[in-house]
């Protein structure tokens, strides 16, 4: 009989593991692979300046992830900051700022609800989302084969991988680095973890 034994067993440790590319887990990079904290800042600017903001992107393109790496710049200048995945919402005192991630799963109804809370309330919006909700937008998400390729780079430099390779997973996962990195997991373990006849 054959048997894989339990993942990762006896493997080096698989660099695209889930806790290592959970959103936030990864420096947010550019295409060059450096961090772009000067970039996210000037984001955060836009987006208190403009009473909120969304950043809006298909599945698997970053939004989450971005929305962390925002989160963290506002609590590193003191200001309070809540989180909340859709549907709840997380309560918050006045002049904070909410990351609502998923923020176009709610009606327009219950959106419009919300968003007018959140104003009286002085609280400021930092939503991710699929489609338009009518703050102001910050950004559109979408994964380039060299930003993969940086991702990749960063999580395992001594993985051999090329740019035809990352290209055609990015076809194949219609655009989404989390699919990709989930692929990338895949391939690793069935290059790792061995299987024994008992």
């Amino acid at each position: 009989m054959t048997r894989a034994g339990p993942l990762g067993h006896g493997a080096p440790d698989n660099p695209f593991a889930v806790r290592r590319i959970e959103p936030g887990a990864i420096p947010f990079l550019d295409e060059s692979g450096s961090e772009r904290t000067a970039w996210l800042d000037g984001l955060l600017d836009e987006a208190l300046e403009a009473g909120g903001g969304e950043i809006r992107g298909r599945h698997g393109t970053g939004k989450t992830t971005l929305l962390r790496h925002l989160r963290e710049r506002a609590a590193s200048r003191g200001l309070e900051t809540g989180w909340s995945r859709i549907p709840e919402v997380a309560s918050v005192g006045a002049g904070a700022v909410l990351f609502l991630d998923g923020a176009s799963r709610l009606d327009p109804i219950r959106w419009g609800l919300l968003r007018r809370r959140l104003r009286r309330a002085r609280v400021v919006p930092i939503v991710s989302a699929h489609r338009p909700l009518g703050l102001r937008r910050l950004h559109v998400r979408s994964v380039s084969v060299p930003l993969a390729m940086a991702v990749i780079r960063h999580l395992a430099p001594d993985h051999e991988i090329d740019d035809a390779e990352v290209a055609s997973l990015l076809r194949a996962h219609r655009g989404s680095l989390r699919d990709v990195l989930f692929a990338l997991y895949d391939g690793w373990e069935g290059a790792h973890v061995s299987t024994r006849i008992d």
